[in-house]
Order: structure tokens, then C-alpha cells, then sequence
């Protein structure tokens, strides 16, 4: 997101910078935890199948553990959509669940369309490919050579470059601008008016940075070539050919056969195997399904407008790795990294030898994950038509499951209690043996939470005096103490990184002394209204606010020290009470903008209390003239 306008959610991003080369999508503790494969290097082998210890495998008792996972997952996250595992072109699992249209009672399930949202940058960048392949054009061909009336400073960008996120074009879904406009119809030329004007925001290739934009640009690209409609292009070049009949571009106004219902959900879940949070409850009342936002598809357009089936991105993926769709080349094109662990329109992890393909998508309404793993032959398709679903995680699982590797659910970890002494003595910082940040256990509410770096802070379950488990993220932690039980160094289990991190006297992050504004709608997201410092982490503002509905967060200047958001899945603020806040920027559930409804003009009293940084506490009183 962009930092110099507004933090909204951003819906239309959801594959961010990779650090450390690992592109664990969403991982609040970055690349040093890799935990979103979750797969436990201890896990016991009866973790594998819930059967017997040492009972060996079968097709059969994979299909079922397969099943488990899937319904672990569906429970714990309250999945409203559809999900297909296969391996090969065995299928192991294809099931709805929740509902399609919750108005009209209509389940989820096989025959149902999702919107793909940024899945859709795949088959963007396999018809750029195909056109390759029929020597329309190459990849390291300049933009412009094919589109001159693009801006002269764009002279040096390839289309390699826009399929790769590295060619510095500007993000044009985020900012006041883009959340006041994005409800009416947009023209692929006013797209690109909308963002042509700025700045390159870095040398071409120079960096990683995703950009809805440049797919933008590569969707005009495909017109000029097909010399027809983006859609129409793909439609006769990869949905016919496949017989892909569920899939295609969505239009603003079009009505699209069994196509599912996008919602948004007010209210959390109710913790499920998991500790819950201190000094929280499950709500009153179960969470609400609210209609998404308004958003026309014609803004996301060839970044994330397409529509698609289950069923039909099997046979995509079938037919891609296949070889049946590009040549031999392009293919190797399209799933060769170009940096930071992302290829054309594919995010690609694992070892060279037994790669992973995935792509992320989130859009208003819908979440989506499409993966593929090479060395197993497992394709995973989940589509939900509610939004902000952590669906690589348990696409990540789901795939271990189909694949035959060991999977260890929350229901069937151990649990253990530990004194406060205990916890008090795993308190503190922890620096990476290369210099690559911090790492962070602190106490809240009778138990421990970690957080890497800026990230969100996540909640830990004790399975032992020395082995923790985040239930949030499915991270595991192993500490190591000394002869008086001071833990002296921990270690992220189960990526790539399983390195100690040593103990550091650094004190712990602290919300005392910041410098933080109320940053919203009602101040164009600026820095104008400064937060008082009462000391000990305690803030507090006197504004005046119009009647209306007001979005915002509370923050630092530059967004990067301090970014509080609702955590309560964005629901709207009574005109009086008060709320636990989150800055999760590294999560992909990261805080929503807090949104006050006012039914008239008031002024309204709003204190701070972040003497517990975990989990800081905003309290506002609105009270009507």
C-alpha cells in the first residue's frame, strides 16, 4: 500500500514484497518462521493419517486425511466457498461449503463461480506468453515498441518486466482518489490515464514491487496484439481450446451465470483449538455476513477481473504443467523467478528441483489461492466468496495431506500450562545470527505472544516449557534456557531458516513517547490531528467530527512505527466504547480502517491506553449535542 496517502485494506494487493527471498505471502514473522507450509519437523506419525502409528499409506487414508485437514481448516476459519485437491488427474476432495447467495439460501459447492481476483494474473501473462510463442512479440521486447503512445520515461520497460512486478509502474488501486472512484466503470485507457502521469517509483528491474498497474498495461498489450477485447483474446486462446466453460471475464453490469454472491463478515469467530485472546470473548452474537464493498471489475480489469470454477483451474494447471498450453520455453518462462521469488504471474517456492507454483488473490467480496506442486502432482483450488480468507495456509496444508507428508492440525497438539515465572523468563529480544532484525516475545493477559520485527504480534500456545505453537499462523517456536531457566536464545521451526536467534538486552517495542495522528477521511489521511502524549503509552484527542461515516486509523507519520487498525473484522463503531486495536502490516488479515458512523455531528473524545503494546486499547466517546 502507499504509504504518503492513506493505509486502507488493501484488497487488490494481496502478494507483498518478499523478504529474505522467501515469498511466504503474509507471514507475520517473515521469512525466518516459513511457517505457512506448517509442516511440524516433529510431528508424530500418527499426525499423518489419525490413524494407528505406523500404519503405512493409502490412496485411501490420504483422500481421508486430506478430508480432516479440509475440515479443520473450514471450521477454524469459517470458509465460505468452494475447495479442490487432486493428484494428477485424481481428485481428492471438491466441496462447498457455506453459501452462494446467503439472501437466497443457495449452497456453495462444485458448480458455483468465484471471482479469481489476482489468480487472474496467470492466464494474463500465459496469453502474453502465447502471443510469444506465435511471434507476435518477445518478452524482453520493450513496452513501447508495441505501444508507442505509452509515456517516454516508460522507454526502458519490458514486457518481461511488467508480468514480473519489476517494472516501477505505480500501484493505481490505492489512495483517497482510487476508494472514490473504484464503484463506476472504468475504460483500460482511463486506467492508464489514472496512472501514467506518475513517476516510475524505480528503475526498471531494479526491484520487486506488485503492481496491479502493470498488468494493466499488459492487458492493453494483449488488445493491440489479439486486435480484440482482453477478454474475448483469452477466451479464444486458452478457455475454448481447454473447454474451460466456467471461466471468463466478469463485467460490471453482465450477469454471469451461478456466479457466487462476494460478502464480508462483521464480527470474529469464536476461537476454535485455539487459547483464546486475554481480555477477549466471543461475541454476543455469531459474525454477520455483510454485502462487499461496490467495486466495478472494470478497475481491476487484466490484474483481476476474471471469473472461473474449481473444476476448470484443475484443468488449467493440468494442461499448463502439462505442456499442452505454451512451448517448452515459455513455460520455463512463466515459472523461472525473476526476483524476490515471483515469476510471471506466479509466486514460486520450494527447491528448484521440486518447485511449488501459487497465486494469492483478494479483491472485495472474494478470496482465492490456486497452487500447483511440481514433484507431487498436487493441484489445490480454494475459492471463497467472503473476503480476507487466510487461504495459503491451508492451501499449503491441504497440498502436504494430498501429497502423503505429515500435517499437525491445533485440535491435536498438546497443551501445557506455564507459570508467569516460567513466561517471564522467555520475555525479551532475540537478534538473527545475520543481522536481519528482531525478534520479539512479550507477556499479555497471562500468556506469551512473539512478533518478527514491525510485524503482528501472535498469540503463542505452550506445548512444553521449551516448544510453543501460534495457533494464528501455525508457527512453531523452540527456545533454549540456560541452567536457571533463562531462555537464551529460540528458533523458528519448520522453514527453510531454522536458525537460533540469541538473546538480545534490547528492550522490548513500546507505544511510550511515539508521535501519533489521526489519520483518516476526515483529514485526507494527513497528519493534522496529533494525539496528546499523556506518558506511560496513554494518548488522547478532543476533534470535532460531521455526521457521516468516517473511516480511519491511528498512526504514525511515515505508517512504518505505528499503524492501529480495527480488529474486530470491521464492523462499525457505537457512537461510545471501545476496542483493542492491531497494526498487523506483515499479516494479510492486517487491521481494517476503523469506521465511525455518526447520525449527527459530535464532538468526540478518543484516548490511547497502549501500555500494553500487545494489545492496545482505543476508548471514544461521541456524545450528540
Amino acid at each position: 500500500m502507499t504509504p504518503d496517502t492513506r493505509r486502507p485494506t488493501q484488497r487488490l494487493n494481496p502478494i507483498r514484497p518478499w523478504r529474505h527471498g522467501n515469498p511466504s505471502v503474509g507471514s507475520p514473522f517473515a521469512s525466518a518462521l516459513a511457517l505457512l507450509a506448517t509442516l511440524s519437523l516433529l510431528a508424530p506419525a500418527w499426525a499423518q493419517t489419525a490413524l494407528t502409528p505406523g500404519t503405512p499409506n493409502t490412496p485411501a487414508r490420504t483422500a481421508e486425511r486430506t478430508a480432516q485437514v479440509w475440515a479443520s481448516w473450514a471450521r477454524r476459519i469459517g470458509f465460505s466457498g468452494t475447495a479442490l485437491v487432486a493428484v494428477g488427474d485424481q481428485v481428492l476432495l471438491h466441496r462447498g461449503v457455506g453459501e452462494a447467495s446467503a439472501e437466497w439460501g443457495v449452497p456453495n459447492g462444485p458448480p458455483v463461480k468465484y471471482l479469481l481476483a489476482s489468480v487472474s494474473k496467470q492466464f494474463t501473462a500465459a496469453a502474453l506468453l502465447k502471443l510469444a510463442d506465435e511471434g507476435r512479440l518477445r518478452l524482453d521486447d520493450p513496452v513501447r515498441q508495441h505501444l508507442p503512445e505509452l509515456p517516454a520515461a516508460w522507454q526502458a520497460i519490458t514486457v518481461r518486466q511488467l508480468l514480473a512486478h519489476t517494472s516501477g509502474i505505480p500501484e493505481h488501486t490505492a489512495g483517497e482518489a482510487f476508494e472514490a472512484s473504484k464503484g463506476r466503470a472504468w475504460t483500460p485507457r482511463e486506467l492508464l490515464a489514472s496512472f501514467s502521469t506518475k513517476p516510475l517509483e524505480f528503475a526498471p528491474s531494479t526491484r520487486f514491487r506488485y503492481s496491479n498497474s502493470g498488468y494493466v498495461v499488459a492487458g492493453l498489450l494483449i488488445e493491440k496484439l489479439c486486435q480484440m477485447p482482453y477478454g474475448d483474446c483469452l477466451r479464444s486462446r486458452l478457455f475454448e481450446p481447454l473447454k474451460m466453460n466456467h471461466t471468463g471475464l466478469a463485467h460490471g453490469e453482465a450477469l454471469t451465470p451461478r456466479l457466487a454472491t462476494g460478502y464480508r463478515r462483521a464480527g470474529r469467530l469464536p476461537a476454535t483449538h485455539t487459547v483464546a485472546a486475554p481480555g477477549s470473548a466471543a461475541p454476543a452474537e455469531p459474525p454477520r455476513l455483510l454485502r462487499a464493498r461496490l467495486l466495478h471489475l472494470s478497475v481491476t480489469y487484466a490484474a483481476g477481473a476474471l471469473y472461473g470454477s474449481a473444476a476448470d483451474l484443475l484443468t488449467w494447471q493440468q494442461a499448463l504443467y502439462g505442456g499442452r498450453v505454451l512451448s517448452a520455453t515459455s513455460l520455463r518462462d512463466m515459472t523461472t523467478p525473476v526476483r524476490d521469488g515471483y515469476a510471471l504471474g506466479l509466486g514460486v517456492t520450494g527447491e528448484p528441483a521440486a518447485p511449488v507454483y501459487s497465486h494469492s488473490g483478494a479483491i472485495d467480496g472474494f478470496s482465492s489461492y490456486l497452487l500447483f506442486d511440481r514433484s507431487a502432482g498436487v493441484s489445490v483450488a480454494l475459492l471463497s466468496n467472503l473476503e480476507g480468507q487466510p487461504l495459503e495456509r491451508m492451501a499449503r496444508q491441504l497440498a502436504q495431506a494430498a501429497a502423503g507428508r505429515p500435517v499437525q492440525l491445533p485440535e491435536e497438539r498438546a497443551r501445557v500450562e506455564l507459570s508467569a515465572s516460567d513466561q517471564e523468563a522467555l520475555t525479551g529480544g532475540y537478534e538473527h545470527p545475520r543481522g536481519r532484525g528482531l525478534f520479539w516475545v512479550a507477556r499479555s493477559g497471562g500468556q506469551l505472544w512473539a512478533r518478527e520485527g514491525q510485524g503482528g504480534w501472535q498469540r503463542l500456545q505452550a506445548e512444553s516449557p521449551v516448544r510453543f505453537y501460534a495457533p494464528d499462523i501455525d508457527g512453531e517456536l523452540l527456545f533454549e534456557r540456560d541452567t536457571n531457566g533463562r531462555a537464551v536464545a529460540l528458533t523458528p521451526l519448520g522453514g527453510t531458516d531454522a536458525l537460533a536467534w540469541k538473546r538480545t538486552e534490547q528492550p522490548l517495542p513500546s507505544l511510550h513517547g511515539q508521535t501519533i495522528y489521526l489519520r483518516g477521511s476526515l483529514n485526507q489521511w494527513g497528519t493534522q490531528d496529533r494525539l496528546q502524549d499523556l506518558g506511560q503509552g496513554r494518548y488522547s484527542l478532543s476533534l470535532d467530527w460531521p455526521a457521516g461515516t468516517h473511516e480511519f486509523k491511528l498512526a504514525s507519520e511515515d505508517w512504518s512505527q505505528v499503524d492501529l487498525g480495527d480488529n474486530d473484522g470491521g464492523s462499525a463503531l457505537a457512537a461510545e466504547g471501545s476496542r483493542v486495536v492491531r497494526g498487523e502490516r506483515a499479516l494479510s488479515a492486517q487491521g481494517r480502517n476503523l469506521v465511525l458512523h455518526l447520525a449527527t455531528a459530535a464532538r468526540c473524545q478518543l484516548e490511547l491506553d497502549g501500555r500494553d503494546v500487545v494489545r492496545p486499547v482505543l476508548r471514544w466517546a461521541c456524545p450528540s449535542p
